[in-house]
């Protein structure tokens, strides 16, 4: 194997190796994004479920039913 067949090798493998760490980066962008993501829907679906129990708090207060 000669000086040019392994400079070219080296530059194989630099080049595999960044394009392994580009592809690692963008997994863990989707993963963090999909984490965020599940966050807001877990917030908002908290909200929605707390909204809804308030309505139903106030639904049996305007009937004059004591019960919550």
């Amino acid at each position: 194997m000669g000086a040019e067949e392994i400079t070219r090798a080296k530059i194989v493998q630099r080049a595999e190796a960044v394009d392994r760490s580009v592809k690692l980066a963008k997994t863990k962008k989707a993963m963090d994004d999909a984490a965020r993501e599940g966050t807001k829907l877990m917030i908002d679906n908290a909200l929605t479920q707390d909204a809804e129990r308030l309505t139903q708090e106030k639904i049996l207060k305007d009937k004059g039913d004591g019960s919550i």
